[in-house]
């Protein structure tokens, strides 16, 4: 057994700083190389901007374009347009006369003396109809023959124009193809014919 007097109190154990391991250090970034100027295709790209304004202005003329040293672009570009020309057109108006107007002559048309009429007076050859006897046809004797194309004739010897049976002298009818004499006196107002074709004085 150990002495109690000799023993030593428990000392309470303090943690001390932890040791770590240092992390490793990165690596160095890689060097890139500049790029290399590219001074050709800066004058190409000014040479066809020019290029591209003198073909789209037409007109226009390029008067100067700056360029600094090796490597730089264009820094100005002044574009002069050339002037517009105005063409003005004069206008006249010519009239043209028309021709004269001709004339036809005057053509001149004989006068025609007109045929005299017929003489007044009764007639003695008649078709049908309705006449007056001393006015319209002469009174005697008168001869027709009935038609072929006629169906019926008939003749009327007329006291007056009353148009009754009263005013009837005398008449008859007769057929086609017949020979018809009838006498009509002075006295008589009227004669009346139908269907009897063409009467003629005979005495």
């Amino acid at each position: 057994m150990s002495d109690p007097s000799t023993t030593q109190p428990d000392v309470p154990v303090v943690p001390g700083p932890v040791a770590f391991d240092p992390p490793p250090e990165a690596p160095p970034p890689a060097v890139v190389p500049p790029p290399a100027p590219v001074r050709n295709a800066r004058r190409l790209t000014a040479a066809v901007g020019v290029a591209g304004l003198v073909v789209g202005l037409g007109l226009g003329g390029v008067a100067g374009a700056a360029v600094a040293g090796d490597g730089d672009a264009v820094t100005s570009v002044v574009v002069t347009p050339s002037p517009v020309v105005t063409t003005a057109y004069k206008i006249e108006t010519v009239y043209i006369p028309s021709p004269p107007a001709t004339t036809a002559p005057a053509t001149t048309t004989p006068a025609t003396t007109a045929a005299p009429p017929p003489a007044a007076g009764p007639v003695t050859s008649f078709g049908d109809g309705t006449y007056e006897v001393n006015v319209d046809i002469a009174p005697g004797t008168y001869k027709t023959k009935v038609p072929a194309s006629e169906r019926n004739c008939y003749w009327e010897r007329m006291k007056d124009f009353g148009g009754g049976v009263g005013s009837i002298l005398a008449n008859d009818n007769a057929g086609p193809g017949s020979p018809i004499t009838v006498k009509i006196a002075k006295s008589d107002a009227g004669f009346k014919s139908d269907g009897c074709g063409t009467w003629a004085k005979t005495g």
